[in-house]
């Protein structure tokens, strides 16, 4: 059965939001790897053994937060593909 234009149309709506959470997505990795980065480099330059500790456990803490970021994108998207398979149907 073909689809009617209003299903076109919303179809076409979601792969917008599609192409938008994707890009949110590599936006979110590039973030993580940064952080990664940059408390790698924080680790290594400093010698005091507590501040490397406090850097460490700061360094889980925010790319665990990335993490989860990363992982409701991922949800969204596929719900959206869920919904454009769903009207499709």
């Amino acid at each position: 059965m073909p689809l009617t234009s209003t299903q076109r149309n919303q179809i076409a709506s979601y792969k917008v939001r599609l192409e938008g959470l994707r890009k949110d997505l590599n936006t979110l990795k590039e973030e993580k790897k940064r952080k990664s980065q940059y408390y790698a480099e924080r680790i290594k330059s400093t010698s005091d053994a507590n501040y490397k500790r406090t850097l460490r456990q700061s360094k889980i803490s925010d790319v665990n937060s990335i993490v989860n970021r990363i992982e409701n994108k991922k949800r969204e998207i596929e719900s959206v593909k869920t919904s454009i398979q769903s009207i499709r149907r």
